[in-house]
Order: C-alpha cells, then sequence, then structure tokens
C-alpha cells in the first residue's frame, strides 16, 4: 500500500536529513581543516573539505582540497587520520574504506594497509568487504564503459551477469541486483542467476528484498515474486522493506511517498 507523506512531514523529514549532512559537514570539516592546514588557504586555489560517508562506529571520511591536490582521511572520535589515498568514497562497519590511490586505482584501505582492486569506477563497498566495479579482464580497458560488472572479494574478481553500461546495487549478504541482457531484472549471488523477469532494480536490502521499476511502477521483489506498489519513481529501500520514492501527482507536481 502506498501512503502520501503530509506535506509538513516531508518537508520536515528533508530538513532533518539536510540538518544531518550540515552537521557533518562541520563536525569533519572543522577538524580536518584546521588538523591538516592550521589556516585558510589563498582565495585563488581549490581548497575544502568534503564529507563522503559515515558508518555505525561514527568515522566519518571524506577528501581535503588544497592546492589543487586531494587527501582522503578518517576522522575517529575527533581524531583525524590521512589515509594516503586521492579520494575517498565509502567506509563501511568494520573501517574499511574504499576509494582511489594517487595513480587514480580503485583501492581498500584499512588501518594503514592498501589493497589494489584491479577494478575501475568501483560503486558500492558492503560491511564483509566486497566490493562493486568494473573490470576489464582481458586488459587494454580503463573506463567505466566497454566492461563488465565484477565483484571483488579477498582478492578475488567475479563477473557478474549484468550489463556493463547499467548500474547495480549489492547488500551484505553478497547479493547483487542489475539488469540481464535480456533487459530483464536479475539477482545473482554466488555464481546463481534469478531472472526476475521484466523490470529493472536498484537496491537491495538485507533481507534480499529488491526495489525497483516495471513499465512506470515503483516494485519490490521477494523470494522472485513481484509486488507493484503503484506509479512512482523508486528511490530507497531499509532493513524493515519500507520504501520511499515520488508519485506523479499531476503533470507538473511530484509527491513524496512512503
Amino acid at each position: 500500500m502506498t501512503r502520501l507523506l503530509p506535506s509538513a512531514a516531508a518537508i520536515g523529514a528533508s530538513r532533518r536529513a539536510v540538518v544531518v549532512l550540515m552537521v557533518l559537514t562541520v563536525i569533519a570539516g572543522t577538524f580536518a581543516w584546521h588538523a591538516y592546514t592550521g589556516s585558510a588557504a589563498a582565495f585563488d586555489e581549490k581548497s575544502g573539505v568534503s564529507v563522503a560517508g559515515i558508518n555505525d562506529r561514527g568515522q566519518v571520511v571524506g577528501t581535503l582540497t588544497r592546492r589543487w591536490e586531494s587527501h582522503g582521511f578518517v576522522w575517529t572520535k575527533g581524531s583525524l587520520k590521512l589515509t594516503g589515498l586521492a579520494q575517498v568514497d565509502a567506509i563501511n562497519d568494520r573501517g574499511e574504506i574504499l576509494g582511489t590511490n594517487s595513480n587514480a586505482q580503485n583501492v581498500l584501505w584499512e588501518n594503514g594497509k592498501v589493497k589494489r582492486l584491479g577494478l575501475q569506477c568501483a560503486s558500492a563497498l558492503n560491511d564483509r568487504g566486497q566490493v562493486l566495479g568494473i573490470a576489464h579482464p582481458t586488459g587494454g580497458g580503463s573506463d567505466c564503459l566497454r566492461g563488465y560488472q565484477a565483484l571483488w572479494t579477498d582478492g578475488r574478481t567475479q563477473l557478474l551477469p549484468f550489463d556493463g553500461d547499467v548500474g547495480v546495487a549489492m547488500n551484505d549478504r553478497g547479493q547483487v541486483v542489475g539488469l540481464l541482457p535480456d533487459g530483464d531484472a536479475g539477482e545473482w549471488q554466488g555464481g546463481e542467476v534469478t531472472d526476475l523477469g521484466p523490470g529493472y532494480p536498484i537496491a537491495i536490502n538485507g533481507r534480499g528484498e529488491i526495489l525497483g521499476s516495471r513499465d512506470g511502477d515503483v516494485t519490490v521483489w521477494q523470494n522472485g515474486i513481484a509486488t507493484e506498489l503503484g506509479p512512482g519513481e523508486p528511490l530507497a529501500l531499509n532493513e524493515r522493506g519500507q520504501v520511499i520514492g515520488y508519485q506523479m501527482i499531476t503533470d507538473r507536481i511530484t509527491q513524496p511517498v512512503l
């Protein structure tokens, strides 16, 4: 069942999200900037602090940029540590950090140790330390196009049966969803593929519930069975199976829905 959020609730939720992001930016920015530079950089330099993620332990990761040079950092309980990476993109609950080194190669950082992944355009990191990205098994490729969707696990890279030009998503159980070559939605786990039929998956939670769209309807797949929630655009789902998205009210107006 789709329930329209009251306007005040929708506005309040949006404001709370903005406040959370602002607090994270201020916390990380304050400690990171003063620890790294001690003072503001010149006006004509490309300088600043950006935050990229936070885990359930309260660790914040991001990137410092000063004089056109970038340095990834992790902030833990008021203490800042530079990672040696050029950019940081994500952190999991184990404290593993996904980012890129000075050669623009995707790497996994943990307690000062760096593992090269052999992937390009890494897009996700889960709590098992698995990374999604693009692989070029025959060599000769270095971009996000004309490659294969791949899953990296403890030094092993597995090619996935999904369209290389379309995004994929995974959960902490190592289940991956994406678009199969025939255009159907698909789920992959441990080398086995399940064709979910027509549709476009965008997310999967820890219970294995898959969110996506089919023929203009927001759709959730569970155990291979699709349930249509009504017209709209899906955005995300949580571990309780709650879904948020947008629904068209008129040709020009959209309404947040839960």
